[in-house]
């Protein structure tokens, strides 16, 4: 079954039940080149087993030879010539030229007709033509006619022709247009035909730029490499068209003027509306390749741009890029001039590496992530400086973390490993890069080690204290992790001693950590001290200081739900703002923990749902298995224990490959409430008893 062509397979299949019982139809479906038509044919081919079918493709190469596509189509009904009236088979053999005979074309479609009718005699026929467009004019005006005439004679006729071509547009046949996939079902393509290899953020670029075009995701996606598909490099820009639209598109620009062409190159190449002669481009506008209007040009599919840009030589498409930052001199062209200079230099350039640095800043300003993490990432490239490259690279692997892009954050912060030779660059990038693996699965077995951060910490200590910190940081969070209590609780202490001097954000941090620590211990005095002077410095600050999720876990296990929602509902606000993905997903983590615990199931549900689908979208294995877990208390809660097992059994997977225990401990609680719930009091006492 075809994805997301419901509607045109419907269509399709009502004209073979006509057939069947005698009853003659005809469907023409326009689409453009790579929409599917072939597809949608050879969907019919497949269910007309018990019909006969008779099959031509059009060819440009024999487009100008008179009845070729007939002589190929009516090929198996040749023996049929002596059992239609004379004058008719004179005319085709004529037409066909299988005998001489005076041109009769006349007579010649008319026995057309009548030879599908003889044949319909035995058994139903559909006549299915594909790429109707390049028939021979000849050809095509018969068959038209046939299907013009055809009635009570089970004669079925099905023609695929490009929107882009005037053929078949006004024959009186039905014609249905046949546009691109819907996004969902554009998107099931792609991930039916690649599986898990293909990261749902890479298809739905691709997705985006193809406009649903069906072979264009075939073959787009296919173009990649296993890494792009993977998330691990970034993708082209244009992304690789398919030959089928690339060929379309040269045919047209090749019969262009000079200086329409060169003009379409500047639109190609992202050039805004008032850099554009309009009036150089009226000639494609007519040839479908723009779309004039309300004086802008828009490119009647984005795959043609792409084609246009490819089309051009590497030296073509930097002097267009040069000329578009030359034109691009206004303040609030800043970005896009910072790119088109990147696109412009041959091979590393200081100057243009800096102003996209530039433009990463205003990106990350604006709450754009994923925009500030591409520019850093070509403003590494274009770096003469290793050290330059690789601060760079690292911050680029940041933005992309904080966007959700946890495959490209690690794919970029192992490529600043070994260009950082300063110690405190090189510290700050085995830091990310422990950070964003261990949220990770899929890159466990190759975290950093423990050594290797407790090295690190130890050898930038000196240096900035804060780095330090921060590494520290990454080691308390696997003690939590393993529920090693005690080293946890002694980490914590002395992390905060190390922050004592210097007393900023990161010394708030630690005074938070101090406080899991010492709720996982249970001692519930120096937790409820430890939150109160946290409490008094936001209510002196006025506001949210980094995540609440620190804050908000001891804050839940001390039962103070109220502070708790403040906090984490003001920093979803913030996150949401600032377009800051994983903060949002931790925080929305705890605010379904909350919700779950106060009984607010239908919020608690749909805080966990929200965040476990984002989750699985940026492979952020922790958090979704931390997601699972809430899941699996509310579908337990609800007698659903059929999804609950589901639930708590993948949840307990993604634990036991992180060696979580406290999601392996979560999913305890809601196995027993699962057994609880069916009854079974014993087994939940058995579950919990080695959590306790």
């Amino acid at each position: 079954m075809l994805i997301g062509r419901e509607e045109e397979l419907s269509l399709i299949g009502r004209l073979l039940a006509d057939v069947r019982i005698g009853r003659s139809r005809s469907l023409v479906l326009r689409g453009g080149p790579g929409v599917g038509k072939t597809a949608l044919l050879d969907e019919a081919l497949a269910d007309a087993s018990d019909v006969a079918t008779l099959t031509v493709t059009g060819t440009e190469a024999e487009a100008h030879v008179p009845f070729a596509a007939l002589h190929a189509l009516l090929r198996p009904l040749l023996p049929d010539l002596e059992a239609i009236p004379q004058v008719q088979a004179r005319a085709v053999r004529g037409a066909l030229a299988l005998e001489e005979a005076d041109a009769d074309r006349l007579a010649a479609y008319a026995g057309t007709l009548s030879l599908l009718a003889v044949a319909a005699d035995r058994r139903p026929v559909v006549v299915v033509v594909d790429d109707a467009q390049f028939l021979d004019r000849a050809s095509l005006e018969a068959l038209v006619f046939a299907a013009r005439r055809v009635a009570g004679e089970s004669i079925g006729f099905l023609f695929a022709v490009r929107d882009d071509e005037p053929m078949l547009a006004d024959v009186g046949l039905e014609t249905h247009d046949l546009g691109p996939l819907p996004p969902a079902a554009a998107l099931r393509l792609l991930l039916d035909r690649w599986g898990p290899t293909l990261r749902p953020v890479v298809a739905r670029r691709v997705v985006a730029a193809t406009r649903g075009n069906a072979l264009a995701l075939v073959e787009v996606s296919a173009a990649l490499t296993d890494a792009q598909r993977a998330g691990t490099e970034p993708l082209d820009d244009p992304l690789p068209v398919t030959e089928v639209v690339a060929a379309s598109v040269r045919r047209r620009v090749r019969a262009l003027p000079r200086t329409t062409r060169q003009v379409l190159l500047l639109a190609a190449a992202g050039a805004p509306p008032t850099a554009l002669d309009l009036e150089a481009l009226e000639p494609a506008e007519e040839v479908g390749l723009v779309q004039l209007h309300a004086g802008e040009a828009r490119f009647a599919h984005p795959l043609i741009g792409a084609a246009v840009y490819r089309m051009a030589s590497p030296r073509q498409r930097r002097d267009a890029h040069r000329r578009l930052a030359n034109v691009l001199d206004e303040p609030e062209d800043a970005d896009r001039r910072a790119w088109h200079l990147a696109a412009a230099t041959e091979g590393p350039d200081d100057a243009a590496a800096d102003a996209l640095e530039l433009a990463a800043s205003r990106a990350q300003a604006r709450g754009g992530h994923s925009a500030q993490a591409q520019a850093l990432a070509r403003a590494a490239e274009l770096s003469t400086d290793d050290q330059a490259r690789a601060r760079r690279l690292v911050e680029a692997a940041t933005a992309a973390y904080w966007s959700g892009d946890s495959t490209m954050a690690v794919s970029l912060a192992e490529r600043a490993l070994p260009l950082a030779r300063d110690p405190l660059l090189h510290a700050m990038v085995v830091h990310r890069l422990a950070v964003i693996a261990d949220w990770h699965g899929s890159w466990h077995d190759r975290v950093v080690p423990t050594e290797v951060l407790e090295r690190e910490a130890a050898a930038v200590a000196p240096l900035d204290a804060r780095r330090s910190v921060g590494l520290l940081g990454v080691i308390l969070q696997r003690h939590f992790q393993s529920l090693d209590t005690p080293r946890a609780l002694a980490l914590a202490e002395r992390r905060l001693a190390l922050c004592e001097p210097v007393g900023d954000e990161r010394h708030l941090r630690a005074i938070q950590d101090l406080a899991r620590a010492s709720g996982l211990r249970g001692d519930v005095a120096r937790t409820t001290e430890l939150c109160e002077q946290i409490l008094a410095r936001v209510a002196t600050d006025g506001g949210v200081i980094g995540f609440a999720t620190n804050i908000a876990e001891p804050l839940l296990w001390l039962e103070r739900y109220g502070e708790c929602r403040s906090l984490l509902v003001r920093s979803v606000e913030e996150a949401r703002a600032s377009g800051n993905i994983v903060r949002l997903m931790f925080e929305q983590t705890n605010l379904a923990l909350l919700e779950l615990r106060t009984g607010a199931f239908p919020h608690a549900l749909a805080a966990a749902s929200e965040v476990s689908g984002l989750a699985e979208e940026t492979g952020n294995d922790y958090l979704l298995a931390c997601n699972l877990a809430v899941l699996a208390h509310l579908s337990a809660a609800r007698g659903d224990l059929a999804l609950h097992e589901e639930q708590a059994a993948r949840a307990s997977a993604i634990a036991a490959r992180l060696s979580d225990e406290l999601i392996a401990g979560e999913v305890r609680l809601a196995r027993a409430e699962s057994a609880l719930a069916g009854g079974r009091p014993a087994e939940a006492a058995e579950v919990l008893l080695p959590l306790h």
